[in-house]
C-alpha cells in the first residue's frame, strides 16, 4: 500500500488533534471535582459553625433559666421576710396593748389597796379609841352621820361678805402623798387641825370612808398640783388661803 504525502499529513492532523482534547476534558473534571470538594468543606464548616451557635444558645438558655430560678427563690425569701416583719410587728403591737391594759389594771389594783389602807388604818383608829376609852372609864365614841350614799358635807369657806376665802373647795377630788389623821372625823375638826399646822396647805375630807369620814393633811405644795390630783367620788379637797387667814385673824385682833 501506497501512502500520499497529503494522507500523511492528514494523519498527522487528527492525531494532534485528538491530543488537545483529551486534556481539556481531564482539567474540566478536577475542577468540578475541587469546587464539588470546596463547596462540601465550605458546607460542612456552616453546619459545623450552626451546630456550635446552637450549642451556645443552648448554654445561654440554661444560664437564664437558672437565674430565673434563682429570682423566684429571692422573691420567695423576701416574701417570706415580709411576713416575719408583719408578724413581729403585729405580737409587738399586740404585747404594747397588754402592757397598756396592765398598767390600767394595775393602777386600779393600786388605787383599791389605798382604799383598804384607808379603811384599815381607820378600823385600828377606831379599836385604839375603844382601847383608850375602855381604860379612861368608857367615854362614848360620837359617829359622824354616814351612809352609803352620802357626800361630803357643805361647809362653810369661812368668809363673810367683803372678805376673802380662807377655804377653796375642790369636791370629788384628792392628792397623793396624804397624812391621815386618825383622830380627826369631822370636817371642822379636821379644818381647824390644818389651820394650826404651819406647813398645812390643803385637806382631803373623805364623807364616804367607813365606819367614820376620814381626815388627810397635806404639808407639800407637791401634793396639790394638777398632775398629783386625782378623782375620788365623795372626797373634797380644802386648799387653805394663808394670806387670807392671817388678813381675817388681823381684822378680828383689830375690832376687839
Amino acid at each position: 500500500m501506497v501512502f500520499s504525502s497529503s494522507d500523511s499529513s492528514k494523519g498527522r492532523h487528527a492525531s494532534s488533534s485528538r491530543d488537545m482534547t483529551i486534556p481539556s476534558k481531564f482539567n474540566l473534571h478536577v475542577l468540578i471535582v475541587i469546587s464539588a470538594t470546596l463547596i462540601l468543606v465550605l458546607l460542612y464548616r456552616g453546619w459545623s459553625a450552626d451546630k456550635d451557635a446552637q450549642g451556645q444558645l443552648g448554654q445561654l438558655r440554661n444560664e437564664l433559666t437558672q437565674l430565673q430560678l434563682r429570682a423566684i427563690r429571692a422573691e420567695k425569701q423576701v416574701s417570706d421576710v415580709d411576713k416575719l416583719y408583719f408578724s413581729c410587728k403585729e405580737k409587738f403591737n399586740d404585747a404594747t396593748k397588754d402592757i397598756e391594759s396592765l398598767r390600767v389594771k394595775g393602777d386600779a389594783m393600786l388605787k383599791k389597796i389605798n382604799d383598804l389602807e384607808k379603811q384599815l388604818q381607820l378600823r385600828i383608829s377606831i379599836i385604839q379609841k375603844l382601847v383608850l376609852s375602855s381604860a379612861s372609864g368608857g367615854v362614848q365614841l360620837q359617829e359622824a352621820p354616814h351612809t352609803a350614799n352620802s357626800v361630803a358635807p357643805e361647809i362653810d369657806t369661812g368668809a363673810s361678805s367683803g372678805q376673802c376665802k380662807v377655804w377653796t373647795p375642790l369636791a370629788d377630788r384628792n392628792s397623793i402623798n396624804g397624812i391621815r389623821q386618825f383622830q380627826l372625823s369631822t370636817i371642822v375638826d379636821c379644818k381647824q387641825h390644818c389651820i394650826t399646822l404651819v406647813s398645812c396647805v390643803a385637806v382631803d375630807f373623805d364623807g364616804l370612808s367607813v365606819p367614820l369620814p376620814s381626815c388627810w393633811i397635806h404639808d407639800s405644795d407637791q401634793d396639790i398640783k394638777d398632775e398629783n390630783t386625782y378623782s375620788q367620788i365623795g372626797t373634797t379637797q380644802y386648799r387653805i388661803n394663808r394670806t387670807c387667814l392671817s388678813e381675817i385673824s388681823k381684822n378680828s385682833m383689830n375690832s376687839t
